[in-house]
């Protein structure tokens, strides 16, 4: 591997490797006149050069560093006839030429391999550390939701044995086939058909229950948990998953905007950031933008919408239709003063509260005319 620089001279470029690599340079006088610092040697032109076997990502972003990283002018690439087709030359270059940038590789149904742009993905990132990958959510709560599954396979096991539990059957004396009294008992009372039955001990047998109690198991317990466990890694209240435990009447109205403040609104920036981003050219940012309205689950009970609407209206910065179209109603004709603001007091139209405020020419007196005519 062959790195062309721009240095300003080799004693720097020699001097700057050997204390990036923590070698010291050994020059090879005019055998060569070529300078070794490890495994790395520079030649008498400035170019640095590497063994094959050795990853030169940490050279390249060193020179890159210092900015002595020389420009590729002309590559020369060996592509067999039958893979010469378009697609795979774009590939190719763009892979040659996006070294320290970002892009996306995309394998198709039948198997092939395109390399695509930033500029033609729409990437909305969602939960990461590096803006550019992001992390599952299922991924990293695997054992939350491992505990749900389980807890579900318990209960279903549970509940098939008649929700009784499995113990031991004793008898005074030595049983001859225990199979056969075990599967007698399993088909009399086993099943959640079986349940509640009346159990029929002969001949001094016992029966010894052996698993826990479901209450201290803490079955549901541990199953409401783990829905509330499960709502808590997607950011759900867990009214909306069914589970009213904690709901109330004066409540479930402010968790469902909050779940819009704090769940969908944090998604929402990220999608009107991508797509502003990625859908406009330089021309049209600016001008045009893509914004979500979530007024609509926003909204609060009627009594606190008909409260915020007069406030509203009383002050003059919204107007009858203007209620009316954010209630999904028809708008009132102009000429009857649907588009009209009003101001609180007498509720007057703005311009007729603006004519009264305008000072009115003084009247005059029958005296003051009569000394104008002399």
């Amino acid at each position: 591997m062959k790195f062309q620089t721009t240095a300003p001279d080799r004693k720097t470029l020699v001097k700057a490797l050997a204390g990036h690599l923590g070698e010291e340079a050994v020059y090879s006088g005019p055998r060569s006149f070529a300078y070794t610092i490890g495994p790395v040697t520079v030649d008498r032109e400035g170019a640095v050069i590497l063994p094959d076997d050795l990853d030169g990502a940490g050279i390249q972003r060193f020179l890159e560093s210092k900015g002595w990283l020389a420009p590729v002018d002309r590559l020369t690439i060996s592509v067999p006839a039958e893979d010469l087709t378009v697609t795979a030359m774009y590939n190719l270059l763009l892979m040659l030429y996006s070294k320290g940038n970002l892009t996306y590789t995309y394998t198709t149904s039948d198997g092939k391999t395109v390399v695509i742009k930033p500029q033609d993905i729409l990437h909305i990132p969602g939960l990461g550390f590096d803006g550019i990958i992001g992390y599952s959510p299922i991924a990293l709560e695997k054992n939350a939701i491992g505990l749900g599954i389980a807890s579900e396979e318990y209960g279903s096991k549970f509940f098939s044995n008649g929700a009784r539990p499995s113990g031991i059957l004793t008898h005074p004396n030595t049983v001859k086939n225990p199979k056969a009294v075990r599967e007698s008992w399993n088909s009399a009372y086993g099943g959640s058909s079986n349940s509640n039955r009346v159990a029929i001990l002969e001949e001094g047998m016992t029966f010894t229950p052996l698993s826990i109690p479901n209450n201290e198991a803490q079955f549901l317990e541990t199953r409401k948990f783990q829905v509330e466990e499960i709502c808590r890694i997607f950011r759900v209240p867990p009214h909306l998953v069914g589970n009213l435990e904690h709901a109330t009447f004066s409540n479930i109205e402010h968790q469902s905007i909050d779940f819009a403040v704090h769940t969908i609104r944090p998604w929402l920036v990220r999608i009107e950031q991508s797509m502003n981003r990625a859908l406009f050219t330089d021309q049209e940012k600016g001008r045009f933008y893509v914004q979500f309205n979530i007024d609509g689950l926003m909204r609060g009970d009627y009594k606190s919408r008909m409260e915020g609407y007069a406030i509203a209206r009383q002050n003059g910065w919204m107007s009858a239709n203007d209620i009316r179209a954010l209630e999904n109603q028809n708008p009132i004709p102009k000429e009857e003063g649907g588009d009209a603001y009003l101001v609180n007091g007498n509720m007057i139209p703005i311009t007729t509260a603006m004519k009264a405020q305008t000072p009115a020419e003084p009247t005059q007196t029958a005296e003051q005319r009569s000394r104008e005519r002399k």
